[in-house]
C-alpha cells in the first residue's frame, strides 16, 4: 500500500490508544484522581495532539499531490475521479472534528476556571461536571451518534473504500462493540467518573481516531489516483506548505516528505539553504517568517533519497508565496 511506513505509525497509535483505554478504566475505580494520575492525563493529551499534528501534516501532502496530479496528462483523468472522494472524506472529518473540539470548549466552561481569561486553567481534576455534561447533558450519547454517522458517511463515499475499509476502521476502540453496547454504554465506558483533563484526553482520542481514519482513506484515494501501480517502498517525494498568500512577517510552514519509507530510502531534506533532519518519520518542517515587501518570493526545496534499485534522486523545487499589500 502507498505510504506504507505509516503502518507502524498507526499501530503505535492504536497501542497507545488502548493503554488509555486501560488506564482511563482502572482510575475510575478510584472515587478521587491523584496529582499522579492527573500528570499522567496531561502526557497523555500531550502526546494525542503530537499525533493528531503528524496525521495532519501526512494527509496534508497527500492532498497537494491530488491536487498535483490533476495537472497532470497521464494522471488527471483519474485523479478528477479519486480527488473529490478524497475531498468529500476529509469533509466529513472536519465536521466531526469540528464538533468534537466544540465538546472541549463546553466542557471547559461547564467545569469553570481558576483564572477567567485563561482557558487553559480549567479545572482538571473535576469529576462531577464530566459525569453531569456527558451524562446527565447526553453528550456521550449524542457524541457516539456522531461517531456512528461518520463512520457511515465515509464508508458511503466510494463502493472500492467501503470494501477496503468496513471491517476495520477503527472509530471508537478495540474491544468495544458499538452495535451491542450502544451510547449508554459508551458514555458509562469511555466518561464514566473521569476528571476533567481525562475527558479531554479521551475526546483527543477519539479526534485521533478520525484523523487516522481520514489519513488511511486518502492514502487509498491517492493509490487509486495514478495509471502505473505503485509498489511498496517505492519513495515520491511530496512537498506542500500552509500558505501560499500571506501579509508582511507572518509565519509559513512547509513540509516535505517521502511517499513510501523503508530504511533504504535514506532521505535528506534541505529547505530554504538549510538541512532539515527528520525525527522518526520522513516528514522534515520548516518554518519562516514572510517577508515584508509585497511581492513574490520562492523557497528552494531539495529532497535526496535512495530508489528501490539503489539508484540516488535529487528532486528540487521553488516554494511559492506572495506577500499582499496590507489595506
Amino acid at each position: 500500500m502507498f505510504l506504507s511506513y505509516q503502518k507502524e505509525t498507526f499501530m503505535k497509535y492504536a497501542t497507545t490508544s488502548l493503554a488509555i483505554l486501560l488506564f482511563f478504566s482502572s482510575c475510575s475505580d478510584n472515587s478521587k484522581s491523584t496529582s499522579s494520575s492527573l500528570h499522567v492525563f496531561r502526557a497523555m493529551e500531550g502526546g494525542l495532539q503530537q499525533s493528531i499534528k503528524t496525521t495532519s501534516r501526512s494527509s496534508e501532502i497527500l492532498y497537494r499531490s491530488l491536487e498535483d496530479r490533476l495537472t497532470v496528462p497521464a494522471s488527471s483523468s483519474i485523479a478528477m475521479v479519486w480527488q473529490p472522494k478524497a475531498l468529500a472524506v476529509r469533509s466529513y472529518s472536519d465536521s466531526v472534528i469540528k464538533y468534537i473540539r466544540q465538546l472541549k470548549e463546553e466542557l471547559k466552561d461547564e467545569t469553570g476556571f481558576s483564572n477567567p481569561i485563561d482557558r487553559g486553567s480549567f479545572k482538571e481534576d473535576n469529576i462531577p461536571t464530566v459525569n453531569h455534561y456527558f451524562k446527565e447533558h447526553k453528550k456521550g450519547e449524542e457524541l457516539f451518534n456522531r461517531l456512528i454517522e461518520y463512520k457511515r458517511n465515509v464508508l458511503a463515499v466510494d463502493s472500492q473504500l467501503n470494501y477496503e475499509f468496513k471491517n476495520n476502521i477503527g472509530v471508537f476502540a478495540a474491544g468495544f462493540d458499538e452495535k451491542k453496547d450502544g451510547p449508554k454504554e459508551f458514555t458509562k465506558i469511555f466518561f464514566g467518573e473521569i476528571p476533567v483533563i481525562a475527558a479531554m484526553a479521551m475526546l483527543s482520542k477519539f479526534e485521533n481516531n478520525v484523523k487516522i481514519i481520514e489519513n488511511e482513506f486518502i492514502m487509498f484515494c491517492h493509490s487509486k489516483s495514478h495509471h502505473f501501480m505503485i509498489i511498496d517502498d517505492f519513495p515520491q517525494p511530496l512537498i506542500s506548505q500552509s500558505k501560499s498568500y500571506v501579509k508582511g512577517g507572518e509565519q509559513i510552514e512547509i513540509t516535505a516528505g517521502i511517499g513510501s519509507y523503508s530504511a533504504v530510502v535514506q532521505p535528506k531534506f534541505f529547505i530554504n539553504g538549510n538541512v532539515i533532519s527528520p525525527d522518526d518519520q520522513p516528514i522534515a518542517v520548516y518554518k519562516l517568517k514572510a517577508i515584508n515587501k509585497p511581492g513574490k518570493y520562492y523557497v528552494p526545496v531539495k529532497i535526496e533519497f535512495t530508489k528501490a534499485d539503489g539508484a540516488k534522486e535529487t528532486m528540487e523545487k521553488n516554494i511559492e508565496y506572495t506577500v499582499i499589500k496590507e489595506k
